[in-house]
């Protein structure tokens, strides 16, 4: 026989139950279990069905069928993943799913000798499987009928109590034991299965736990439970009771068919074993006798069932029920429901972790909101499960169940109107009668369609239950979650009109660097504003605490040292209890938490302690099939693990590995380990993941170098770095290429491997680190080779902002290839006029050759200025344009197209920020059709930067935008993009952006590429983000703001040394923070700042620039005019007013226009102003540039009044909504400055 052994069949008179009650009619064959109804449902009998073909489950072979019961059909499989044998439960059509994945859910995690261990939950297309522990044995009846006696009853029924105490302890009712779901193995190990009914001892709002269904068998199940009074514990010792007076009988207690049974119960305790046969054992007599009692209080609990039948069971309280401390979280998770109430969409992370008591402050507040009438849908995502939608899918079933409790047309309008695409993706909504109708699930073909339309439909079911009461939706564990999860949760949150919902996420803090779920997740808009409850160890008063109740009679010296070895984590606070319990008192010298675990890893099976140590030793999360490997464990691998998570020594850590439960056991148990011992898990690792095939070679270098073999890791280490600069980790290639310079044993010289570690240090953004490798290898180069390499450190420093070192290598390294570094600036500005007068007389005409016919010192220079040029440009753009110019005429000279296109898309870029867009439109066409006679993708991806970087210049903002993103796919796709051009384009397309006024897309754009140039230590790119782009996002969006120390930090970090462009764009941002708050006096000071030093630096003859300080200096004027209530003075905004359309571009006129409205607006001049203003919304619409067209557009409305302009402002407000503006009126005041709200 297998598990679990189908419910016997019932008789041709099984058709329903009915409470014991006149009305009742029928009879019930009393080993069939009730299902739940209004107010009792029996399950129907079975039948004979022909067998089915074997079902397809993914992973596994299926090789034949085992039995079959009302739930579904048992087959023996076999685990491919780890070649064992096991038990597939199938769901059985039309059975309850909700019920099935209950079955695991509510076991999953506890692990006894005495409970069949599960192993997976999978959904495969609309086929649902549980995979378990197959267990081969007869039934327990039958297994004590089989040469029974004294001895072998009471060890049947010890491990019974023992299983069901274990239950129990884990907080979890079986609610449905019989005979039929206890098998016995041939060692005699008793198993309890079947869980399809279990429910947790404690739910938290859970609807189906709390309710008056009736569930279980009426020939066990007890009095109270059989009437839909709540079940406790002692309803399943009722149940143990009735099998030991089976046991001791041959008969049941109470005889008749299932209605009669029910009544009994109901009016009389049960009989003792010992009226039927008078020679039974007094003891178990006595102890049938008291399970069996009517009250449920009176009857033994399993502490003192298990003393009775002489087994040790440990009388500390459960830990589910004891809570103490996070006064702190519980208020903020107050505060976040009592929006809730006030119907806002509240989004609120819990994290920690392993141990630290995440789900018991979770479910702590789960069960106030539940008796305070909110409603908890709750789920959990397990590591074990293979369902779509992973993280959703436990909380879809709490809403089923809700909706089942209610009338079917009360259910129905809480359902969405296409509630078909919603039930396709969450079958178990088919159990709910309002929507089990078939049309709806017609005409939902497209997979795309079907989701959406599923997305939609969830959203607005939970918006329809929100109506009726404060909803709560709860996950925990959400690291096992998956993209699709996150993709719909997302969905469900995200404005306008998302259900009023309070979302209560929780996860464990290490998993937000490998989980699908939580990446995706904090990306979305609405979870970066999530309230984040990160939860520290308990203090020191609050682990005594909970020592205390854990263990009332603990001596104070005893407690304290409780406290001081668990270190605030909750969970090792019960380890030390209980072994503190078990011990009585610890003897002097051992009580550390450290010995305590030792010594209870001490007390596992010789192959679960194997693993651990494999796996501690490991030292980071290994493959389950490689730790099984390593530690050569043929048979019960799955028991060994099963028991090591559930003993809290291992925990899955995500892609079928595993890792130590806790830092502190995987210290504990590896600090313990024998060097020989250690050395030799660390060789059988490395064997099995050699024998894994395709190994990390990174991984695998590390176990060869700690079991003593510092030659093969060697080797290993440097084929490690190469596939991650191949894979473009550069962070990971470099740190592995400096662990392989380390070792003695190298198999690469030292000026190849810190070549290599320069160039991975580069790819990463690491210039200042990769010039100091570059510097080194460059000591140990022939002389002749030193410059050439000296000059690549060179350029690193200065595009990492060490311009001083680097400038003072430049003058060293120059000479050598026909170059000088101009002394002064005054020197720089004259040769740039020298090399751009030479450049217009010359002509861009040139004859192709290759460079082989070319003089070497020719392509020397010209190779020498392509590399200069970006590195000044970012620094010292005076001297860098002048070398850039140099640079064209030479590779005319030379005549190679790729360097031609190259250095006329960088002059097309010099003159467009020089204000001459014709010749820089000429300059690109040169240079594409040089570009065209010699392809090359590199140059394509630079001619495409520059002509939006000419584009930007223009005020092109869109096609400015478009082209910067094109380069960066082109950079990209390189597949080792140069970051500096990467960087350089991301600036462009945020400006870009920026002045179009799409603040929304910059919302979520800026923190990516702030996040990426971070990653990378690219203080290039980040100070383009932060000291321009951002401040002015976060002026008017719920953003961050920029505080003035965070710019003086990155300055630091540039380098302060000389005036380069990130210093003045930092002068500008800080101008720009005083204008935003009000600071008149230090703006424009700061502005008159700006305006020198860019004359003196060489700047003022960049035409943005200029049109950027003087509209600047003009919002300055009028803000401060319209709070004083005078204008400004009249010849001085003549003069500004004058320096802005100076530069004869189209959006300076633009501005210029508003800005003139707004003078005479303060001059009194309304009538005026409303038709400046009407011209300045029309052409800044026509440029593009949206916000500063919105903010013009509220003003216009404020001045002409009435319904026209309330219409005005309406539209304006909404677009700037629309863009993340929080409050438009201030947006408007911003940048359309000179009127009053």
């Amino acid at each position: 026989m297998s598990n679990p052994r189908p419910d016997p069949p019932g008789d041709s008179r099984d058709h329903e139950a009915a409470e014991p009650s006149p009305l009742t009619q029928t009879v019930i064959q009393s080993d069939q279990p009730c299902l739940p109804s209004h107010p009792v449902l029996v399950r129907a009998a079975s039948v004979d069905v022909p067998a089915d073909p074997l079902p397809r489950v993914p992973g596994h072979e299926v090789l034949a069928e085992l039995g079959r019961g009302g739930m579904g059909v048992v087959y023996r499989a076999v685990d491919l993943g780890r070649s064992e044998a096991v038990a597939v439960k199938t769901l059985r059509p039309g059975a309850s799913l909700s019920r099935f994945k209950s079955e695991f859910r509510t076991l999953t995690g506890v692990r006894h000798p005495n409970l069949v261990a599960l192993h997976r939950l999978i959904a495969a297309e609309r086929d649902w499987f549980l995979t378990m522990e197959l267990v081969d044995g007869p039934d327990f009846l039958a297994h004590l009928r089989d040469g029974a006696n004294d001895g072998r009853l009471r060890d049947a029924f010890r491990q019974l109590a023992a299983g069901v105490h274990a239950l129990h302890a884990a907080g979890v009712l079986h609610r449905d034991l019989k005979p039929a779901n206890v098998k016995v193995t041939p060692t005699g190990r008793v198993v309890i299965l079947d869980f399809g009914l279990a429910a947790d001892v404690h739910p938290a709002g859970d609807p189906d736990a709390t309710s008056h269904s009736v569930l279980g068998t009426p020939a066990y199940m007890a009095p109270e439970q059989a009437v839909g009074r709540p079940v406790t514990p002692a309803c399943d010792w009722y149940a143990v009771g009735g099998m030991l007076y089976a046991a001791l009988t041959g008969e049941r207690p109470f005889a008749g068919a299932a209605a009669d049974v029910i009544r009994a119960k109901q009016e009389r305790d049960g009989p003792r074993p010992s009226a039927v046969r008078p020679d039974v054992p007094p003891d178990l007599d006595a102890l049938c006798g008291e399970l069996l009692r009517r009250d449920p209080t009176a009857r033994p609990t399993g502490v003192e069932v298990l003393a009775r039948l002489g087994e040790a069971a440990a009388a500390l309280p459960a830990a589910q029920g004891v809570f103490v401390g996070r006064a702190d979280a519980l208020a903020r998770l107050d505060a976040a429901f009592a929006e809730l109430r006030a119907g806002k969409v509240v989004v609120v992370s819990v994290h920690g972790p392993s141990g630290v008591g995440k789900s018991a402050l979770v479910g702590r507040f789960l069960q106030g909101v539940a008796a305070a009438g909110g409603l908890v849908l709750s789920g959990r995502c397990y590591e074990a499960e293979a369902v779509p939608f992973k993280a959703l899918d436990g909380v879809v079933d709490a809403l089923a169940r809700h909706l089942r409790r209610l009338l079917t047309e009360a259910a129905r309008r809480l359902l969405p109107r296409d509630v078909g695409p919603l039930v396709r993706v969450f079958p178990v909504l088919r159990e709910i009668e309002a929507a089990a109708d078939p049309t709806h699930l017609s005409g939902v073909d497209d997979p795309q369609d079907r989701r959406r339309r599923a997305f939609g439909g969830l959203r607005e079911a939970l918006t329809r239950v929100a109506e009726t009461r404060p909803v709560v939706v709860a996950v925990d564990d959400l690291q096992w979650g998956d993209a699709d999860s996150a993709a719909l949760i997302a969905a469900l949150v995200a404005p306008p009109a998302a259900p009023p919902v309070l979302w209560l996420v929780g996860y464990r803090t290490d998993g937000l660097e490998t989980s699908a779920c939580l990446k995706a997740l904090g990306e979305a808009g609405p979870f970066r504003d999530r309230r984040d409850i990160p939860l520290a160890p308990l203090t020191d008063p609050e682990a005594r605490e909970l020592a205390e109740r854990l263990h009332a009679g603990a001596a104070d010296a005893d407690l304290d040292i409780v406290v001081r070895e668990a270190r605030g984590n909750p969970f090792f606070v019960g380890e030390l209890v209980r072994d503190l319990a078990t011990a009585g008192a610890w003897p002097a010298g051992r009580a550390n938490l450290d010995d305590r675990l030792w010594e209870r890893a001490g007390r596992l099976t010789e192959g679960e302690r194997t693993l651990l140590e494999v796996v501690a030793a490991a030292g980071r999360p290994v493959p389950a099939a490689v730790a099984i490997a390593a530690a050569a464990l043929d048979e019960g691998a799955t028991t060994a693990v099963g028991n090591l998570r559930e003993g809290r020594w291992l925990r899955d850590a995500g892609d079928g590995e595993l890792a130590a439960y806790h830092d502190r056991v995987r210290e504990t148990v590896a600090s313990r380990l024998e060097p020989a011992l250690a050395a030799r898990h660390h060789r059988r690792l490395a064997e099995a993941f050699e024998r894994g095939g395709n190994p990390d070679p990174e991984r695998l270098a590390g176990h060869w170098l700690a079991a003593g073999e510092p030659g093969r890791a060697a080797g290993l280490y440097l084929a490690a770095a190469r596939r991650a600069a191949g894979a473009f980790a550069f962070e990971r290639a470099a740190g592995l290429y400096r662990t392989a310079l380390s070792l003695p044993a190298r198999c690469e010289s030292e000026p190849e491997l810190r070549t290599a570690l320069a160039d991975a240090l580069t790819n990463a953004g690491r210039g200042t680190e990769a010039a100091r490798e570059i510097l080194r290898v460059a000591d140990l180069a022939p002389p002749a080779d030193r410059d050439a390499v000296r000059l690549r450190a060179a350029m690193l420093l200065l595009t990492s902002g060490r311009y001083a070192e680097g400038v003072s290598i430049l003058r060293e390294v120059l000479p050598a290839a026909g170059l000088t570094y101009p002394a002064s600036r005054r020197a720089a500005f004259a040769r740039l006029i020298w090399t751009q007068l030479r450049l217009r007389l010359r002509g861009l005409g040139y004859r192709r050759r290759s460079p082989g016919e070319a003089p070497p010192a020719l392509v020397r220079r010209v190779d020498v200025c392509q590399e200069v040029v970006p590195a000044l440009g970012a620094a010292d753009p005076l001297r860098g344009f002048g070398f850039a110019t140099a640079g064209l005429l030479d590779a005319l000279r030379l005549g190679d197209p790729q360097r031609i296109a190259s250095f006329l898309s960088i002059e097309a870029a010099n003159q467009g920020f020089a204000g001459n867009p014709t010749r820089a439109d000429r300059l690109l066409e040169v240079g594409r059709r040089a570009l065209a006679e010699a392809p090359a993708p590199q140059y394509a991806a630079g001619l495409t930067l520059c002509r939006g970087i000419v584009d930007y210049t223009r005020g092109r903002w869109r096609e400015a935008d478009e082209h910067a993103r094109a380069a960066q796919r082109q950079l990209r796709a390189l597949g080792r993009p140069a970051w500096w051009e990467v960087g350089t384009a991301q600036m462009f397309e945020v400006y870009a952006k920026l002045f179009r006024g799409h603040f929304g897309e910059l919302l979520t754009l800026i923190p990516a590429y702030l996040a990426e140039a971070r990653q990378r230590s690219d203080v290039y790119a980040e100070g383009n983000l932060v000291t321009f782009a951002l401040p002015a996002v976060a002026a008017v969006c719920h953003a961050a703001p920029t505080v003035e120390a965070d710019l003086d930090e990155l300055l630091d970090r540039w380098g302060r040394d000389g005036v380069q462009f990130q210093h003045l764009n930092v002068l500008h941002t800080k101008t720009q923070l005083a204008y935003h708050r009000g600071d008149w006096d230090q703006a424009a000071a700061r502005l008159a700042e700006t305006e020198r030093q860019m004359r003196a630096v060489g700047a003022w003859r960049f035409q943005v620039g200029r049109i950027s300080v003087a509209e600047t200096r003009l919002r300055l004027l009028l803000a401060r005019g319209s709070e004083e209530g005078r204008p400004p003075a009249a010849p001085e905004f003549a003069r500004a007013i004058r320096a802005l359309r100076r530069e004869k571009v189209v959006w300076a006129n633009a501005l210029a226009d508003g800005h003139q409205a707004a003078f005479e607006n303060l001059n009194g001049m309304v009538d005026r102003a409303v038709v400046g203003l009407r011209v300045a919304v029309a052409a800044l619409t026509d440029v593009g540039m949206e916000l500063h067209a919105a903010a013009a557009r509220r003003q216009l409305g404020t001045l002409v009044g009435g319904d026209d302009g309330r219409s005005l402002v309406t539209a304006a407000d909404d677009w700037m909504k629309s863009q993340g503006v929080l409050d438009p009126a201030f947006a408007a005041r911003l940048y359309s400055p000179g009127f009053r709200s």
